[in-house]
C-alpha cells in the first residue's frame, strides 16, 4: 500500500511539474498590452469603465517616458523612465527644472522639453 501512496504522490508531482512548463511557456508568449517603460501614471487605473485599457502619458520627447508625477507643495517628484525624480535632478543631461500637476519642464543645452500627462476619460 506505501508502494501504491508513493508511486502516486510521484505521479502527481510530474504531473504538477509538466502543467507548470506549460503555463510558463505560454507566459512567455504573452504580449502584454504596457511593458516595464509603459506611457502610463503609475497611480491612474489600468484600465476604464468599459474596460479598455488606459496608457495616459504620452511621449514627448525622444526616449524620455513620462511615466507618473507625485505633486505636492513642499516638494515633487516625477517618473520618467522608470526613475524617481525631483526639481534640481539631472538626467541624461537634462535638468529636471518644474515638476507641475500634470507635466515637467527638463531643460538642457539651453533647450526646454515640456513632457506631459495625458487627461483622464
Amino acid at each position: 500500500m506505501e508502494t501504491i501512496l508513493k508511486g502516486f504522490i510521484k505521479q502527481c508531482i510530474c504531473i504538477l511539474i509538466l502543467c507548470f512548463c506549460f503555463l510558463c511557456v505560454h507566459a512567455e508568449e504573452f504580449e502584454y498590452p504596457y511593458g516595464i517603460l509603459t506611457h502610463r501614471d503609475p497611480l491612474n487605473p489600468l484600465v476604464n469603465s468599459r474596460g479598455e485599457v488606459l496608457l495616459k502619458a504620452k511621449k514627448e520627447s525622444p526616449d524620455l517616458f513620462l511615466q507618473g508625477i507625485i505633486y505636492s507643495e513642499k516638494g515633487s517628484a516625477a517618473v520618467i523612465n522608470n526613475e524617481l525624480f525631483h526639481e534640481g535632478d539631472l538626467f541624461e543631461g537634462y535638468s529636471i527644472e518644474k515638476i507641475e500637476r500634470r507635466r515637467v519642464i527638463l531643460k538642457k543645452d539651453d533647450k526646454e522639453v515640456i513632457l506631459k500627462l495625458e487627461e483622464e476619460e
